[in-house]
């Protein structure tokens, strides 16, 4: 179908939760295509219980994943220090750029804001910009469309590999965000020839 499978995984800075992740993502990979693991470096990694040092703990993700793509998602504000030897170690970044109705980002701003942020706080990588498609209901001045599609066309901007809108759900739950996700797929088609 031409699809890609991108696998995502909450990861914690602890010697056994780090050496059974890579294992079970290694079964995962090895029984179907993966083109890469996005590692979610939320709060299960930057407000751990003992956590090992940082470097430490990237070293190990580095060695637990070996030769498999991978990269960092975390919040725009992310700590340097607490995702940076993460992030340098992995072959992509993406930041998550998500303009809600309870931001203060404004649509269009929040991935140029984020992205500068991202590159300058960490090791410039790849980039996919992950964009939000849930709480588009009552961003002030927008509709659902008009606000998606301003974060979209502020994430191309960046000149990022990729674009990630969470979540699933959120898409399939919302005719409007549906409408929004068909006309940005257009736009890329008409900018770029079809969507793969």
């Amino acid at each position: 179908a031409g699809l890609e499978t991108h696998v995502t995984t909450w990861v914690m800075p602890h010697e056994n939760y780090l050496r059974r992740m890579g294992l079970e993502i290694h079964e995962i990979a090895e029984a179907a295509p993966v083109t890469s693991i996005v590692l979610d470096t939320e709060e299960p990694w930057t407000l751990a219980n003992n956590p090992m040092g940082w470097s430490r703990a990237a070293e190990l993700v580095s060695e637990v994943l070996g030769s498999l793509r991978w990269g960092v998602t975390g919040i725009g504000y992310a700590s340097p220090t607490k995702l940076g030897p993460l992030v340098k170690r992995g072959r992509f970044m993406l930041p998550q750029c998500y303009a809600t109705n309870d931001t203060k980002l404004r649509p269009a701003q929040v991935a140029p804001v984020l992205c500068k942020r991202w590159r300058e706080a960490f090791e410039d990588r790849d980039l996919v910009v992950g964009l939000a498609a849930y709480n588009q209901n009552g961003i002030a001045g927008h509709t659902v469309g008009s606000a998606m599609l301003a974060a979209f066309q502020g994430a191309q901007a960046q000149r990022p590999v990729a674009v990630s809108h969470w979540s699933l759900s959120a898409i399939r739950n919302s005719a409007a965000v549906q409408r929004a996700m068909t006309a940005i797929t257009r736009l890329v088609a008409v900018e770029h020839g079809p969507v793969t």
